[in-house]
């Protein structure tokens, strides 16, 4: 069994190749603000999705949330339960994990009102959700993939949080940078 000590100690990832390093993000429904990427892994289809919504979290309008989904063990649904997945034993994880961070980096680079990321891991299992958290909050702070943003837990979440100029927090005085 990995345990998570030693999978932080090896997160910076350096000699971990990404399965993709271009990603091409699109909004199949016009009227939905939901953004998707789709890449190979290991010959395994892996879905991206950002969907764009109102935040709970003060001096900001809306956040992403982030996701990302393999085929479930029917190859039919896509989840995102580590026990109902068909890339299990194919997929090289810390590869896995490694691309999608370079995918949310690069959607919030080009988005320009991608100030609030919400990367809280999700699986049905709630403890391995916590521990993808973990990864993800280490994984970034390590290969510096959060320059420009403050990384945030708030309301039992995991956000990324834009900083400086570009950014809409609000300073001492309560106005809102733009």
């Amino acid at each position: 069994m990995i345990r998570l000590a030693s999978l932080l100690t090896e997160i910076s990832l350096a000699s971990v190749s990404p399965y993709a390093t271009q990603f091409v993000w699109s909004k199949p429904h016009t009227e939905d603000e939901i953004w998707e990427c789709d890449f190979a892994a290991a010959s395994q289809p892996i879905k991206m999705v950002m969907h764009r919504w109102r935040t709970p979290i003060p001096h900001f309008e809306y956040e992403y949330q982030f996701a990302f989904f393999t085929r479930g063990q029917d190859d039919r649904g896509w989840s995102t339960a580590s026990g109902n997945t068909s890339a299990s034993g194919a997929v090289n994880v810390l590869a896995l994990l490694k691309t999608v961070a370079l995918a949310i980096r690069d959607f919030a680079d080009q988005t320009p009102d991608c100030d609030v990321i919400d990367i809280t891991g999700a699986d049905a299992a709630y403890e391995k959700g916590e521990q993808k958290s973990r990864i993800y909050q280490d994984l970034f702070r390590a290969n510096g993939m959060n320059v420009g943003f403050a990384m945030k837990e708030y309301g039992g979440k995991l956000y990324l949080i834009r900083t400086g100029i570009r950014g809409r927090t609000a300073d001492a005085t309560g106005v809102r940078d733009v």
